[in-house]
């Protein structure tokens, strides 16, 4: 987890650290600037997988839009209030919701 203060960034500095506690021992400091191309000297989730941040961007615009929060979002999924859904679950309740984009693809990104 290299966003540890859950800011949806992650600066250079904790990046070093984050990958040498997981056990990275190569050049960080180049591997950084190979993901934060222009510069800004932090990198997000859109730098590493854009695609994947595009995915999460758009569902929880989706939540905040028909659902006020998240949080609503999931006590619609989770029914049961398990803590938890599987694939099938969530995406047939998205389905459900009327959630326009790809739920299954979703599911496998997170």
């Amino acid at each position: 987890h290299l966003d540890v203060g859950e800011k949806g960034r992650v600066p250079r500095g904790e990046f070093v650290s984050r990958a040498r506690a997981i056990g990275a021992n190569s050049n960080l400091g180049r591997l950084f600037q190979e993901f934060d191309k222009d510069g800004k000297g932090f990198i997000t989730l859109g730098d590493l997988a854009p695609d994947v941040d595009k995915a999460v961007n758009e569902l929880h615009s989706f939540a905040q839009e028909h659902f006020g929060s998240m949080a609503e979002l999931w006590k619609k999924l989770d029914a049961g209030m398990r803590g938890y859904v599987n694939e099938e679950e969530f995406v047939f309740g998205l389905k459900g919701l009327a959630y326009p984009g790809d739920a299954a693809t979703l599911f496998r990104y997170l």
